[in-house]
């Protein structure tokens, strides 16, 4: 009898829950589930250690990395495909740590999209994948020469090989993803709860927003047949305890049809099960958020970006500041908590302009807001200006600012105090000291 072959996906631990302003949560990587699962299905046996969610340090990843056929260490999993960290040490560290047990290392994520040779020098690893990683990752597994696989970079005689591009996956052949692998109480979101899972019914965007990193996601947009999206979620509350979950999507209203029938589904069975979505304030009418209360929709995440109409002309963001206060207003009509994230720094944004945004935070009134600091990404439009910003000291300072005026004021806090339970509370809190410290 042949053994199955084995291997490993390996998700890094790094700074919970803030580093360097931007939020390192602790949610399920569906993009190595979704990978083990079609492994699975050729009869490979597979294992995810995600060092973040367990809190593992390195020795320990390498400790349980032994007698695998191959391992594959991701960088960013879909949760962090459109906002990468910068600081990548911990990834690098961990993937030449499992080098010296195996020389079958594969490394995938953002950052060895954008910048392929760089980490293929860093980490050392057999290849490197370039974008989406699924059907990659299936083929590096069943096939034997590297020649033939698209969307990898790699060495050969000490000269680099960039293959072709692979083309956009076709997301009806993804099997449910292998929750199994994954345990579901490590996962919270700190403004939601625990046992929290992803779904991902679509990928793509149609918006130009000159600053969007979209390089993993691919064009066009693709989904998933809703019946497919629809046991997804069924297996994920009944079979692994999921109780709060985020509908992944860059743009949730997207694809009414299918989300519609997912509505209609969460409607019927009536789970004791909350989620959330990103959706644009633009889109978000009272029938549609009406609905989605109804199916157990607790908040909506809307990119609202800027408090100024001049810079959001400049970022082309398609959205007003009249639109967005009737979207969210909307929202919280239906009963729907808000998220709006905003950021500092686009070119030719002047202190006045951010102030103009924390002043418009406050007026819109979200359940939370969140700022950041821009970072123009290789392959954005934002990345061809970037020696125009020459504001990012100034951006920083107004983070931490706009975070001390939003959450700090006497009416928020005794809002909070008087809604939910101390220990949600105290989660947020530690969240909030990691972006203003």
């Amino acid at each position: 009898m042949i053994a199955k072959k084995r291997i490993l996906f390996v998700k890094p631990a790094d700074v919970y829950p803030v580093k360097k302003g931007i939020y390192n949560r602790s949610w399920m990587p569906i993009a190595l589930a979704n990978c083990a699962a079609l492994l699975e299905k050729e009869g490979f046996e597979c294992k995810i250690i995600d060092a973040h969610a367990h809190g593992l340090p390195i020795s320990e990843v390498v400790a349980n990395a032994e007698n695998y056929d191959k391992v594959f260490v991701t960088s960013t999993d879909i949760e962090r495909w459109e906002c990468p960290q910068e600081d990548i040490d911990s990834f690098v560290k961990t993937s030449l740590e499992l080098g010296k047990l195996n020389k079958e290392i594969y490394v995938m994520g953002v950052h060895g999209s954008l910048h392929p040779e760089m980490i293929l020098e860093k980490t050392k690893p057999k290849a490197v994948i370039r974008g989406e990683p699924e059907a990659t990752v299936l083929e590096i597994c069943t096939k034997e020469s590297l020649n033939d696989i698209k969307g990898i970079t790699f060495k050969v005689d000490g000269k680099v090989v960039t293959n072709e591009n692979r083309e956009p996956l076709d997301m009806t052949i993804l099997p449910i993803p292998a929750y199994h692998l994954l345990d579901s109480s490590k996962y919270h979101y700190e403004v939601m709860g625990d046992h929290f899972a992803l779904f991902e019914g679509s990928r793509g965007c149609y918006y130009q927003c000159k600053f969007c990193l979209k390089e993993m996601f691919g064009n066009p947009i693709r989904s998933k047949h809703p019946e497919q999206l629809i046991k997804e979620v069924d297996e994920a509350i009944t079979k692994h305890g999921v109780k709060f979950a985020q509908f992944i999507d860059l743009e949730y209203t997207l694809n009414k049809e299918m989300y519609h029938k997912v509505l209609d589904h969460l409607i019927e069975k009536n789970y004791d099960f909350k989620w959330c979505c990103q959706a644009r304030a633009d889109n978000l009418d009272p029938e549609l958020l009406k609905k989605m209360k109804k199916a157990g929709c607790q908040m909506i995440l809307c990119g609202i970006e800027s408090g100024s109409e001049k810079t959001l002309k400049v970022i082309r963001k398609g959205l007003t500041l009249e639109k967005v206060k009737r979207g969210i207003a909307e929202a919280k009509k239906a009963g729907i908590d808000t998220v709006c994230f905003f950021m500092f720094g686009f070119p030719g944004e002047t202190k006045e302009d951010m102030q103009e945004t924390i002043k418009f935070t406050k007026e819109l009134n979200p359940t939370y807001v969140s700022f950041h600091d821009l970072i123009p990404h290789k392959t954005t439009e934002m990345y061809n200006v970037k020696e125009e910003l020459n504001n990012q000291k100034l951006a920083q300072s107004m983070r931490r600012l706009g975070y001390i005026h939003f959450y700090l004021r006497p009416s928020y806090l005794m809002s909070r105090l008087f809604r939910g339970n101390i220990f949600d509370l105290g989660k947020q809190l530690k969240l909030f000291w990691g972006f203003v410290r």
